[in-house]
C-alpha cells in the first residue's frame, strides 16, 4: 500500500516520540501488519497511543491491549466486508431497506 504521509512520519520519528491516532484500524488492515508496526516502533524507541481505544504502548498492559485490538480491528474489517457483500448492504441502503 502506498502511504506517503505515513512514510514521511516514519522518516521523521525520533527516540521517545509518540504516534497518536484516533483508532488503531487507521494504521493497518491485518493483525500481522499492526504487530509488525509495533515491533518496528519499539526498536526505534517510539510509543503508540490510540485515543478512542485507550491504548498506550509505553506500558505492558498497553502493549497487550494493542495486540488484542489489532485482532479485533482485522476481524471487524473482515466482518463488515463479508456482511455488506453477502447481504447487498450498499444496494439495500440505496433502496431504503437498511
Amino acid at each position: 500500500m502506498h502511504r506517503p504521509e505515513y512514510t514521511k512520519m516514519i522518516s521523521e520519528l525520533r527516540k521517545e516520540d509518540v504516534i497518536v491516532v484516533w483508532r488503531i484500524d487507521s494504521l493497518g488492515r491485518t493483525t500481522y501488519e499492526l504487530i509488525k508496526l509495533m515491533v518496528e516502533w519499539k526498536e526505534m524507541g517510539v510509543d503508540f497511543r490510540s485515543i478512542s481505544e485507550g491504548i498506550d504502548t509505553s506500558t505492558k498492559m498497553g502493549q497487550l491491549w494493542y495486540m488484542l485490538s489489532s485482532v479485533f480491528a482485522e476481524n471487524e474489517r473482515n466482518f463488515d466486508g463479508t456482511y455488506l457483500s453477502r447481504y447487498g448492504g450498499c444496494t439495500s441502503t440505496g433502496k431504503g431497506l437498511w
